[in-house]
């Protein structure tokens, strides 16, 4: 049920600069645990454009139509805002050059991700120099 509170955990790693998986795993009232897999790859386009393909994966249901639509539905809206708000922030960067960054407590987070992409990207710079 929606009011249902349930215990729930997000992990996630990535494979490459370009591939980012997570997981949230849910405990159900049952005792019994499932799994939600994003898949994320980024491609770079140029200097300010880039391709995101995106996959969600379930270990539950996976014969269940009403749940793949509900799951579609669900996603499928959150990645289409996703993309319009990308959108709105490439077009204010194009128009008006990148601004200051600001950063608040709650994007810990993303800023982590920031870090660990900056440091991989770094790390294979290093190694294309040193072939």
């Amino acid at each position: 049920p929606p009011e249902e509170e349930l215990d729930h955990r997000q992990e996630g790693f990535f494979l490459s600069t370009a591939v980012w998986v997570d997981h949230w795993d849910v405990q159900a009232s049952d005792g019994a645990w499932y799994r939600l897999r994003f898949t994320h790859l980024v491609t770079p386009v140029d200097g300010s454009a880039s391709r995101l393909m995106w996959r969600v994966s379930r270990d539950f249901a996976v014969t269940d139509a009403a749940a793949t639509a509900r799951l579609a539905d669900l996603f499928g809206s959150y990645y289409r805002r996703v993309l319009a708000a990308m959108e709105t922030v490439q077009r204010v960067v194009d128009d008006d050059g990148p601004g200051r960054e600001v950063n608040v407590s709650a994007d810990v987070a993303a800023l982590k991700v920031r870090d660990i992409v900056r440091a991989m990207l770094a790390e294979e710079g290093a190694g294309r120099r040193s072939r």
